[in-house]
């Protein structure tokens, strides 16, 4: 049935376009606009239930027209109004004082509602007109969302979230195709097929790439004369940006004596989302050149041990492994959740790093920190957690907490048994 396959698809991208809008807000602000996304969501299906109540009787007329209106204006709006709302002025580090972010982030609320809004009168019409297959279509719209949450997390690892964008809004176009065709329109069904192509391409990129906060710690990186952007990783858990400055060399050792003599070696540094810095350290496997670990409060744990088998949650960049190395530690178990992230420190930057993951002693885990101590039945004399999210909360300004599994009670009990 045409409608069926029109509500899943559309549906799909619904769903999947609540999930993206989550990653472009990670990057041009912070994660915590994920509960903004859920709630305009919501805004939008509701705004839709008032709305079908008073139009619902003219709609139906011409069932097959508005659902393809609908959906196709779900297509454009999904993108218009995403590169509308990018535009805004809007910096949450003002809010509380500037009246005029308020107003910037109430028109923000109204203008990423309105693609919601749009999908849901479709698949709420869906409902009305057919109310003798009430179960199938509620049932072909959860396996849409369903099935768009899992394609779009798969789409993440190898498209870039602007160009995800791109994908929805000829999915929208293509789920009205589905309906014009069901109702006997196949002129109209070709047409948005065809249309489909351009309502995809044709956005210049300029208009959706997203633009970090200039009170990124990436982007105050980036003012320092002489630092560039090499490369760039884009996945479900975070874009990720390595940089370099050879005019200003990065130098990045938290808890570095102020007394000490000794400098870090060259350094890139590795942004995710534009925050969380980790770092990858130069190494030629010459232990003498990295003495300034030695200087941090973090080597206080190694001299109070003696050669620890350690664990290292979050390995990053591998900053914490090398001063594992440094200290002599006889076992060295490296766990990092990112696998784009271990991708580039052990085979972008190999080289860089003396590919310090295939040390002898070092094993790296690709695993969430929790989960892997959880299944493991390993016992370690040193679990090192390195605070990146308080670092990372820290710059981040208002609303800055951070839930996090690794800091529960709990979880701190669990390490503590191994």
């Amino acid at each position: 049935m045409p409608l069926l396959s029109a509500i899943a698809l559309l549906s799909a991208a619904a769903l999947a376009y609540e999930i993206l809008l989550t990653r472009l807000f990670a990057i041009m602000l912070w994660h915590h606009f994920a509960y903004m996304i859920i709630s305009l969501a919501l805004l939008g299906y509701g705004t839709s239930g008032t709305f079908l109540v008073f139009a619902r009787r003219l709609l139906l007329k011409r069932f097959g027209l508005s659902f393809a209106a609908f959906a196709a204006a779900f297509g454009l709006t999904a993108v218009g109004c995403y590169a509308l709302a990018r535009r805004m002025p809007f910096n949450p580090l003002e809010i509380i004082w500037d009246w005029h972010q308020q107003a910037y982030l109430a028109a923000m609320y109204i203008t990423l509602a309105l693609p919601f809004c749009a999908a849901a009168s479709a698949i709420g019409l869906g409902l009305a007109a057919r109310p003798v297959a009430i179960g199938r279509i509620y049932r072909a719209d959860l396996l849409g969302a369903g099935l768009g949450a899992a394609t779009i997390v798969a789409a993440l690892f190898m498209l870039r979230p602007e160009d995800c964008l791109r994908l929805l809004a000829g999915a929208a176009f293509l789920a009205a195709a589905l309906a014009a065709s069901g109702d006997g329109r196949r002129r109209l069904a070709l047409l948005l097929v065809v249309l489909s192509i351009p309502a995809a391409l044709a956005w210049p990129a300029v208009w959706l790439e997203p633009k970090p906060s200039p009170y990124k710690q990436m982007s105050l990186a980036l003012n320092v004369p002489g630092a560039r952007i090499i490369t760039e990783r884009t996945g479900p858990l975070g874009r990720l940006s390595v940089i370099e400055n050879r005019d200003v060399p990065m130098r990045y050792a938290p808890g570095l004596s102020l007394a000490t003599k000794l400098m870090p070696p060259e350094q890139l540094g590795i942004f995710t989302d534009g925050e969380g810095l980790t770092v990858v350290t130069r190494f030629d496997g010459n232990l003498a050149a990295l003495g300034y670990l030695d200087q941090q409060t973090a080597a206080l744990p190694f001299h109070l041990l003696d050669r620890p088998a350690t664990l290292v949650l979050g390995a990053g960049g591998g900053a914490d492994v090398l001063s594992a190395l440094y200290h002599g530690a006889r076992r060295i178990d490296a766990v990092e959740l990112n696998p784009k992230l271990a991708r580039l420190v052990v085979q972008d930057f190999g080289d860089f790093a003396g590919h310090v993951f295939q040390r002898p002693g070092v094993t790296l885990h690709i695993a969430e920190a929790r989960s892997f101590i959880e299944a493991s039945t390993a016992q370690w004399d040193l679990i090192v957690l390195s605070l990146v999210d308080s670092f990372a909360a820290s710059a981040a300004g208002v609303q800055a907490l951070r839930e996090s599994p690794i800091y529960t009670v709990e979880a701190v009990v669990r390490r503590a048994i191994h």
